[in-house]
């Protein structure tokens, strides 16, 4: 049985056409279908922009959605489509190798808290997201995008597309991120639970040394599964998340430009705080934290295998030596192999946004 949130995303994958177990020519054209979707938004902005050149405020803020966010969920879809095979490789590992949770425990019991917090923050940001830009279209009768409207397709009808472009485009957003959100904190877990055990290995005063050796032994090769987990991760997502990266922070930028910009319409401001609301909560509770928090506890088992008492059985000493030798290099997550993601990435993301969309506005106020 996978975790719920990750059944959760494959009952969405189905949707959007990309559910890894699912094959054949109806799903490829499902998938097709979807991914277009943004594309043809994304095209039709494009358009609307050079018609209406030189463009103001006013257009580049209503453009920015559409030509950032569109292409970040095309990427995103793609990934999930193309990394088929990888992906359930990883779900049937967390389901017959991982070992089961034990939700007695005081430790387990705040990081799972911790985690459902951290998914349903942003679930619900996003949510609200997708739910304000739908209304606006019931309310007003209007495009969610503004973007080229060629005389030969209805209003209503281009308005009922885009709806349904921002259900794709969102949906795919929540799935992957939550997914991933959901590998890391599974994977904390399992060291927080390893942790443990070398902890006390050596606590039991009773046990022979061909029971150590056992246990030890057990411990040892979990960590060598959970540090090729943790590698088949990067392999399958560092790509993708090298280009979100790059993609969320362009965006935010726009948004928080339009936020501190005197000419935008108080409609355009609300709209940047939303999405940028929700860009800081998918950067960082998506991302940032939960990569942080596991490798914190992924770089407390060199501590944990040093505390544990080993020198009072030295025929193990020629065991544990090499173990503390392997610790000395951390285990982390990267994007494209060399952006780090954890909590100073955030940071430092919350300041090039700041920065660069101050120094935006600044140049528009001399001009």
């Amino acid at each position: 049985m996978y975790h719920e949130n990750l059944n959760w995303c494959l009952k969405v994958y189905t949707f959007l056409g990309v559910h890894p177990r699912k094959k054949g020519i109806f799903r490829t054209i499902h998938y097709v279908f979807n991914v277009s979707c943004p594309f043809v938004i994304t095209s039709l902005t494009l358009i609307m922009l050079h018609l209406n050149r030189p463009f103001n405020i006013e257009y580049l803020g209503e453009a920015s959605t559409a030509l950032t966010t569109f292409p970040h969920a095309i990427m995103k879809l793609t990934t999930l489509f193309l990394q088929q095979s990888k992906i359930i490789d990883l779900l049937e590992r967390t389901r017959s190798q991982f070992w089961t949770v034990d939700d007695d425990n005081v430790e387990i019991k705040r990081a799972k808290r911790i985690g459902k917090v951290l998914k349903n923050a942003y679930f619900y940001s996003v949510a609200f997201f997708m739910f304000t830009t739908i209304l606006k279209t019931i309310l007003t009768h209007d495009l969610a995008y503004r973007c080229y409207q060629p005389k030969w397709i209805p209003k209503t009808l281009l308005i009922i597309y885009q709806d349904y472009t921002c259900c794709v485009i969102l949906f795919t957003l929540m799935s992957f991120d939550i997914m991933f959100q959901t590998l890391l904190f599974q994977t904390q877990l399992q060291f927080k639970m390893l942790n443990k055990k070398y902890k006390h290995l050596f606590d039991y005063e009773n046990l022979g040394p061909t029971a150590l050796k056992s246990m030890l032994k057990e411990c040892v090769d979990h960590q060598s599964f959970l540090i090729d987990f943790v590698n088949r991760i990067k392999d399958t997502f560092s790509l993708s998340l090298l280009l979100f990266v790059g993609n969320i922070i362009v965006s935010l930028c726009m948004s928080v430009y339009i936020i501190l910009s005197d000419n935008s319409k108080l409609n355009l401001k609300i709209e940047a705080v939303v999405h940028t609301i929700a860009g800081l909560n998918e950067i960082g509770l998506c991302y940032s934290i939960p990569a942080q928090m596991f490798m914190d506890e992924a770089a407390e088992i060199r501590n944990s295998i040093y505390f544990s008492n080993w020198y009072q059985r030295p025929r193990l000493a020629k065991e544990i030596i090499p173990l503390l030798i392997r610790e000395q290099k951390p285990l982390t997550i990267t994007a494209g192999g060399f952006v780090m993601i954890d909590l100073q990435m955030f940071l430092v993301a919350c300041k090039t946004i700041l920065s660069y969309s101050m120094f935006l506005n600044t140049i528009t106020q001399l001009q």
